[in-house]
């Protein structure tokens, strides 16, 4: 690499790690994802079992492959416990993806190829996504990546390197699929469909290299699975029913299941998601969409592509009967490409702008800035923070009655979080089950003459200790009156 190279790369690279990385640890953590991939990546951290999640020592979390919690706690473990680290892989993968579109944008543009990368960096939603401990972020990175070794396999590599290319590509699916599952290999759909329906006068000669990529694809995607299913027979049905059936086809998750729900969604994201290249998007999907009949005869199909790349996971998305909007997150990445090909169509002057751009980029991150200030509901470093207000002293447990636990407790006081329900009796078991410490008791208010009466009815002796109020909710905040055990007291003192 020259001197001149170096001048120019430098200077860019030192942005990128700034404006990916910059203020990534001020706010607290939001419930409910980052709370709850904490407290999975810290309980992997502590008991040393990377095989199977846990939220709390008694409860499970198979809702999603261990990809980002394996990431967030080597990511704790390599840079201690606090917010920065926690964000860490979304903010990598984030800085990943724009990398990658540079190398997208070799293959689909013929001048200012880092244009692709400079739009995705500046579109509002992915910068957005990079600022929440997700499993969305690294996902987009593992499935643009994919596409981007099919598209160097398909039209740039020599004979020689489209094995590795292809390779790379079932690599990179494996991994999205160790990231979220199924929605991982959306994608691949479109790259077979492209195969499919591509212009056969100038097809390129091209092998999918089956026997290899499922090898790759059982052994890297989907050997967790195996292991957990071979270790909790019952797990098998949970991944095919809750995870993907019910998800798709049924409403019961209430995540806009209506047939309006992509307007309500997705067109949001989509439209605000793209500033400041919304018009710039719109153009170039119009442009592509009439004219991709022509277009799919003299540019090799990359424009055919581009368009089953995007709709066809959105089509799933639109039918899919849950819905919500970091789902269309990886869409972003074939948007950013069709907004550099119109610019390219319009002699786009990125020069003449620079002042613009460079405006619009210092604003994002002040805008990272002012949201980490803003205060929410969903802030577990809040919350944590007004409990200790109203017990001060060291919590083993924290318990929550018939409500949505908030994890990212866990991250905050050390204790174990958990969801106790009247439904199900489990305050029942719960209430006689014997202490191993001081434990705290969260209930609702108007809940709250109902539960002591179920203490006393299990010979419970509770205290309550306080009341306080957390935006629109009251709570009363009891506390176990038995005194703790030598033992259990020398342990709480050592984990303080």
């Amino acid at each position: 690499m020259n001197k001149i190279n170096l001048k120019i790369i430098m200077p860019i690279a030192l942005a990128l790690l700034v404006y990916c990385y910059a203020f990534q640890g001020m706010r607290g953590l939001w419930e409910r994802d980052e709370g709850r991939y904490t407290a999975v990546a810290l309980r992997m951290v502590e008991t040393r079992d990377w095989i199977k999640p846990q939220m709390h020592h008694e409860v499970s979390h198979f809702s999603k492959p261990p990809m980002i919690y394996w990431l967030t706690a080597v990511s704790f473990q390599l840079f201690g416990k606090n917010e920065f680290a926690a964000r860490l892989p979304s903010s990598s993968a984030y800085l990943a993806t724009i990398i990658t579109m540079f190398f997208l944008g070799r293959v689909f543009l013929t001048q200012n190829q880092w244009a692709a990368a400079l739009i995705y960096a500046m579109l509002m939603f992915p910068f957005g996504a990079s600022n929440i401990l997700t499993t969305d972020s690294l996902l987009t990175f593992f499935e643009t990546a994919a596409v981007a070794s099919f598209a160097y396999a398909y039209w740039q590599a020599s004979p020689k390197d489209k094995f590795k290319g292809t390779l790379l590509m079932w690599l990179f699916f494996s991994l999205a699929f160790m990231t979220k599952g199924p929605p991982g290999v959306l994608p691949f759909l479109s790259i077979l469909a492209f195969l499919f329906f591509r212009p056969k006068t100038n097809a390129r000669p091209f092998a999918m290299h089956w026997l290899w990529g499922t090898l790759i694809f059982l052994g890297v995607g989907t050997s967790w699975y195996f292991l957990i299913i071979f270790g909790e027979k019952h797990s098998a049905g949970y991944f095919l029913w809750n995870e993907f059936i019910l998800r798709i086809f049924s409403g019961g998750f209430r995540r806009n299941p209506q047939w309006y729900g992509v307007f309500m969604v997705y067109l949001p994201v989509l439209l605000l998601g793209s500033l400041p290249w919304t018009f710039v998007i719109l153009k170039g999907f119009y442009r592509s969409l009439r004219s991709f009949k022509k277009i799919a005869q003299t540019d090799n199909g990359q424009n055919l592509f581009l368009l089953f790349w995007l709709l066809i996971p959105m089509a799933i998305f639109t039918l899919a009967r849950s819905k919500l909007p970091l789902y269309v997150l990886p869409l972003f990445a074939p948007l950013a490409i069709l907004a550099a090909k119109q610019l390219e169509y319009k002699n786009f002057s990125f020069q003449k702008f620079r002042y613009l751009l460079g405006i619009w980029i210092i604003a994002m991150l002040v805008l990272r800035v002012s949201v980490a200030h803003y205060p929410l509901k969903s802030d577990a470093r809040a919350f944590s923070k007004k409990l200790k207000e109203v017990y001060p002293g060291h919590m083993r447990e924290i318990l929550f009655i018939d409500r949505v636990p908030i994890m990212g407790l866990y991250f905050y006081t050390g204790a174990e979080v958990e969801r106790l329900t009247f439904e199900d009796n489990s305050i029942d078991l719960e209430l006689v089950e014997k202490d191993k410490g001081p434990r705290i008791w969260l209930v609702y208010q108007e809940q709250a003459i109902y539960f002591e009466e179920k203490a006393r009815a299990n010979n419970k002796e509770l205290e309550l200790i306080n009341t306080f109020s957390w935006y629109n909710n009251s709570y009363h905040l009891y506390l176990d009156t038995r005194p703790i055990e030598k033992s259990d007291e020398a342990e709480a003192k050592a984990e303080i």
